[in-house]
């Protein structure tokens, strides 16, 4: 990407900030986020093709929601042309831990594999679950696990098979 079009880029994103700023996160530090912006769409693939004030805005979605595309929290990616926001699974960790109704302490995802163990139980009347893997375990991914812990010592999860990730 030539400089002359990360100048255009910038200014854009600059000039949508600027009237927007009661909206960001109250920690929002602009010049560090364009800052960052500007080296992430360096080397993002293809972002020369894109038109600046798609690119900007959905630079500007990222703003909003306080993630960061320096670390990997969210994306700019392009499809044929166009670029679209994506968040990633840090992103999506930081936003439901900062806005969920019941404080959230961990969210974590494991994959199950073929010879791990997996129990699943009602007990008192509270979810509980038993995952034993396999040390460094090389089977067939038979699926995936995540769980959210709350701070009111609460927990949920969700299993999901390869197929129902897939889809």
């Amino acid at each position: 990407m030539s400089n002359n079009q990360l100048e255009i880029i910038h200014s854009k994103l600059d000039s949508l900030l600027e009237p927007k700023q009661e909206a960001m996160p109250t920690n929002f530090n602009k010049t560090r986020f364009l800052q960052n912006c500007m080296v992430v769409l360096q080397d993002t693939k293809d972002i020369e093709k894109c038109d600046a004030q798609s690119v900007a805005r959905t630079m500007l979605k990222g703003a909003f929601l306080g993630l960061d595309f320096f670390n990997k929290e969210c994306y700019a990616i392009t499809y044929a042309g166009k670029v679209q926001f994506q968040t990633d699974y840090k992103g999506e960790k930081k936003l439901a831990k900062k806005y969920s109704v019941r404080p959230v302490i961990d969210i974590y995802a494991k994959l199950i594999q073929d010879g791990d163990e997996l129990e699943e139980e009602i007990k008192d009347g509270k979810q509980v679950i038993n995952f034993k893997p396999l040390t460094l375990n090389d089977g067939e991914i038979k699926g995936a696990l995540a769980v959210a812990l709350f701070e009111d010592n609460g927990m949920i999860y969700e299993v999901m098979t390869t197929a129902e990730i897939e889809d």
